[in-house]
């Protein structure tokens, strides 16, 4: 209920959504990228993604209610992070990054979007 009645929250989905529209996300995980506002942006939208996949994984957060108000904008958005997402663990040898939101969304994929997660 925060994402949508938290003003900051608000303003950040606002702008995520339109780096997102805009694409190419992966140009925002290079090093020289790191203290920027757009990727401190992206970074924040997978987080909190991500912390809803380990709730859902965990059973604190109930999956057919999370599933059925945000499964297609959490796809969506995964599509659009991968980029961002692989240029990330590729530039810090870490390939567990996001992990848990990976790990959902291609649970979640439909046929038409399972190639792309």
């Amino acid at each position: 209920m925060q994402e949508e009645s938290n003003p900051n929250l608000i303003t950040q989905r606002t702008e995520f959504v339109r780096l997102r529209d805009a694409g190419h996300l992966a140009q925002w995980a290079n090093p020289d990228q790191t203290a920027s506002d757009k990727t401190a942006v992206i970074r924040s939208v997978l987080n909190r993604y991500e912390m809803v996949a380990i709730g859902i994984r965990q059973h604190t957060i109930d999956k057919k209610l999370y599933k059925a108000w945000c499964r297609s904008t959490f796809i969506k958005d995964w599509i659009a992070c991968k980029p961002f997402v692989m240029q990330l663990r590729q530039n810090a040898q870490i390939p567990t990054y996001f992990c848990e939101c990976e790990r959902l969304s291609k649970r979640w994929a439909n046929n038409n979007e399972r190639p792309h997660v």
